[in-house]
């Protein structure tokens, strides 16, 4: 199983608050997902780095910005929105 951290920025310019829903749910459908800040998920998948993108991807408008990175530990958690990863 991997672990991902998932990072966004919705562009102002294009953004629905509909975008978020969908951009959640995509993010939940990977695996066990936490959102942890504000535009940050970390994401326990069993899915491949190009399934994950395949995912996400096709949500994302033109002038989106998004982060996918794989990582192993979490070093330092200070007041974060979950804490259940």
């Amino acid at each position: 199983m991997a672990r991902y951290l998932i990072s966004y920025d919705l562009s102002t310019k294009v953004c629905d608050p509909t975008d978020f829903d969908e951009l959640f749910a995509a993010i939940e459908e990977l695996g066990q997902a936490a959102h942890v800040l504000e535009s940050v998920w970390i994401v326990e998948s069993d899915l491949r780095p190009d399934e994950v993108e395949a995912i996400l991807l096709p949500i994302m408008h033109e002038e989106d910005r998004v982060l996918v990175a794989r990582f192993s530990q979490v070093l330092l958690r200070h007041n974060l929105l979950e804490r259940d990863f």
